[in-house]
């Protein structure tokens, strides 16, 4: 007890004074250190429904592929009128009305 009366330099101060003063001290910092035991912030939870996109298999038959022929004009032609016909059927399946 003279040891930390001397250290701290209250050799005038009485040992029963200076037991109270360490008391508080240690006191003040189990209660500083267990303030992080504290209880935490309540997390809030939200949830938000959104509308999600599910696949559905297209029950669609794709007409014939065309090869193409660029010294024939007629592959052209029918290459359009391939496209024409898969954009239709893919719409059939997407539900959009074919222009």
């Amino acid at each position: 007890m003279k040891t930390i009366q001397m250290l701290v330099g209250l050799e005038h101060i009485s040992a029963s004074i200076v037991r109270k003063i360490i008391f508080i001290l240690l006191l003040v910092l189990i209660v500083i250190m267990s303030g992080g035991c504290a209880n935490k912030p309540e997390m809030i939870v939200q949830t938000e429904y959104k509308e999600v996109s599910m696949p559905v298999k297209c029950e669609a038959v794709l007409p014939q592929n065309v090869k193409f022929n660029e010294y024939d004009p007629q592959t052209w032609i029918d290459i359009g009128k391939y496209h024409s016909e898969v954009e239709i059927l893919l719409k059939a399946c997407t539900g959009e009305e074919p222009r």
